[in-house]
């Protein structure tokens, strides 16, 4: 499998990257779970992303999948919260309430991304994702994690540089990843969309946006 992922970032690339050994996928699956919300009264379609704990009682979402779950500053709206393991059948979900608590807007990025609140902390192991502020590097090894399709799936991949109208440090700039998991093709897929993009130290260099797999293109 491969697939492009466009991602949100605030930060730059140079030309080349260095040998690198990464942290395993495995270390780092407690920072993210799956959100999902009925899209109507019925139940019958539900709509899912995926998002990161940065606190305790903070989630970071992006602003599509928060736009489509009808979320709001000033009131408390249930979604539920699933989190997995690999390799195990056992699930942990629960209905919670949330709200934006605040957000980094679309003239900063690309696509806003939304903090959300949660109105008690969860009960489950957690782990809270560090940020990353330094500049990321053509060539430089990634990690992707996210609920596809509501099941936990995480990809090793690379930074693709490619060329864009816009220069890096535009509000408009995106970035592209390129992620592969053994012989698997197009693992992330819809239900993907927040889920983080780690370096190799673990620390969150990216937020998937929008995915390219290559079945798309026939390949």
């Amino acid at each position: 499998m491969r697939a492009t992922l466009t991602i949100l970032a605030a930060i730059f690339f140079s030309t080349s990257a260095a040998a690198q050994e990464c942290v395993e996928p495995e270390v780092l699956i407690d920072s993210t779970v799956s959100i999902s919300r009925p899209a109507d009264g019925s139940g019958l379609y539900t709509l899912r992303g995926s998002a990161w704990f940065i606190k305790r009682t903070e989630l970071v979402a992006i602003h599509h999948v928060v736009e489509a779950f009808a979320l709001s500053r000033d009131e408390w709206r249930e979604i539920s919260i699933t989190q997995q393991y690999p390799g195990s059948i056992w699930w942990n979900e629960v209905k919670v309430h949330v709200r934006i608590k605040r957000m980094i807007a679309e003239d900063e990025v690309p696509e806003g991304l939304h903090f959300l609140e949660l109105k008690e902390p969860l009960a489950w192991p957690i782990q809270l994702a560090k940020i990353r502020t330094t500049p990321f590097v053509a060539g430089e090894a990634a990690i992707g994690i996210a609920y596809s399709q509501g099941t936990l799936t995480a990809a090793r991949g690379q930074f693709v540089p490619f060329s864009q109208p816009v220069a890096p440090g535009h509000p408009k700039y995106v970035a592209n990843f390129e992620l592969v998991r053994r012989t698997e093709r197009d693992v992330l897929l819809g239900g993907s969309s927040g889920g983080p993009i780690f370096d190799c130290e673990g620390r969150v260099m990216g937020v998937i946006s929008r995915i390219f797999p290559e079945s798309m293109f026939g390949v």
